[in-house]
């Protein structure tokens, strides 16, 4: 289904974005990871718009226009971010831009949320229910695993427990692979346990600080995304199986058409 693929690539360019914009406050605006950084926006303008699309399909069964608003609320957000990004070049502009930018990447997440919760009420006014949580595992250990990654950073100057701290990091992120969560959250886990190894290895190195310096263990709103992902398959399955039981009836009408009396 086209909407799933849509937003399962919302979700990773949405970790890409965070990831560069720890990397712009890490150089002090680099150039290269603006002009990176404005492809990334600009695709998830071009994913909105087509989500938004997209959406329109299953209004058929459910009952999405205020989810088609939202999209485009959050569209609209992406092309703030986009404005006050291009301000940046302007050495003047740099961190009061940069905070604006960051406000308007918090107002997306609440966008997000927002949009998980009309979601969530759409599907509550149709004989559907809610989905099933599938990713309470992960979820549990992405908490573990922010946790010890906090430890871990505090631990600097301290070889001994350095060492302790990334292992254990290691192994919860080993037990996250193996979770249902861990195909959306993959380039933010890998980025992590990169980052843990480093310290594993080299615990006395003196950049270790600038190493493990703001990186997100999930980017902040991706929870609501695959939130959103998974009412959205949900859907998209109620949609598969309601063709399939309308095709099944017509199919059945036009044999009776067809029956001769006795």
């Amino acid at each position: 289904m086209e909407i799933l693929s849509l937003f399962k690539k919302k979700i990773r360019l949405h970790s890409k974005k965070y990831r560069l914009m720890d990397k712009l406050e890490q150089t002090e605006f680099n150039p290269l990871y603006v002009k990176e950084l404005k492809k990334i926006l600009k695709e998830e303008q071009k994913t909105n718009r087509e989500l938004k699309k997209e959406s329109k399909s299953l209004s058929k069964f459910v009952n999405l226009s205020i989810v088609q608003k939202q999209i485009t609320n959050l569209d609209y957000t992406t092309k703030k971010q986009l404005e006050i990004l291009s301000r940046i070049r302007f050495k003047i502009f740099k961190k009061q831009s940069f905070k604006l930018f960051k406000e308007e990447c918090n107002r997306e997440v609440e966008q997000s949320k927002f949009l998980s919760k009309i979601l969530k009420e759409s599907v509550k006014e149709t004989s559907l229910g809610l989905p099933k949580e599938e990713f309470e595992e992960g979820k549990l250990l992405v908490k573990q695993a922010q946790k010890t990654y906090r430890e871990l950073k505090a631990a600097i100057g301290n070889v001994r427990k350095v060492q302790t701290k990334a292992k254990e990091l290691i192994l919860i992120n080993r037990k996250l692979k193996k979770t249902k969560l861990y195909e959306f959250i993959k380039y933010d886990v890998d980025v992590v346990t990169g980052k843990a190894k480093y310290a594993l290895n080299n615990p006395k190195e003196s950049k270790l600080r600038f190493v493990l310096a703001g990186a997100y263990i999930i980017s902040p709103g991706t929870f609501e995304l695959t939130g959103i992902y998974l009412i959205f398959r949900y859907i998209g399955k109620y949609a598969k199986e309601s063709r399939f039981i309308k095709g099944k009836r017509a199919g059945a009408s036009s044999a009776n058409d067809r029956t001769i009396p006795n």
